[in-house]
C-alpha cells in the first residue's frame, strides 16, 4: 500500500488546518508501514485510535472556523465528515485481534488525500484571511 507523500498541493493556506492535516497523514502513513510489517498487534491499534481520536479533534476544530467565517458549503461539508466517521466505524468492524483490515487503511488513505486535496480546498478563498491561527 502506497503512503501518502505530503506536498504544498495539501496546503489549504490555514497553518493550524495544514499542521493538523499533516498530522493525521503522518499517523496513517505510520499506521502503513506497521501494518505491512510482521509486528502489528497492539502498536497499530494504538496508532488507529490516535487516528480516530485526531480526525475527531480536527473536524471539530476545522467545522467551528468553516462557520465561524460563513463558509457557503458547510452543511455538505459536515456530510462529507459524517459519511467518514460513519464508514470507518463500519470497516474497523473488519480488524481481526491481530490486524487492521486491508479496506481500513485503503480507505484512510483514499478517503484523506481525496478529502483534502477536493473537498477541503473548496473553502481555501473563505479562510484566506486566516493565516496565523
Amino acid at each position: 500500500m502506497l503512503r501518502i507523500e505530503w506536498g504544498d498541493e495539501f496546503s489549504v493556506g490555514v497553518p493550524v488546518l495544514d499542521s493538523q492535516h499533516r498530522q493525521l497523514i503522518d499517523l496513517i502513513n505510520e499506521l502503513v508501514v506497521i501494518n505491512s510489517s510482521d509486528g502489528q498487534g497492539e502498536t497499530s491499534f494504538g496508532i488507529l485510535g490516535k487516528v480516530v481520536e485526531y480526525s475527531q479533534r480536527h473536524f471539530k476544530m476545522e467545522e467551528k472556523l468553516l462557520k465561524r467565517h460563513g463558509y457557503d458549503d458547510l452543511l455538505a461539508h459536515c456530510a462529507h465528515h459524517r459519511e467518514y466517521k460513519t464508514t470507518l466505524a463500519e470497516l474497523m468492524t473488519k480488524n481481526t485481534v491481530h490486524s487492521i483490515a486491508p479496506e481500513l487503511l485503503e480507505f484512510l488513505v483514499d478517503w484523506w488525500v481525496d478529502h483534502i486535496l477536493v473537498t477541503d480546498m473548496a473553502y481555501r478563498s473563505t479562510l484566506s484571511q486566516i493565516r496565523s491561527t
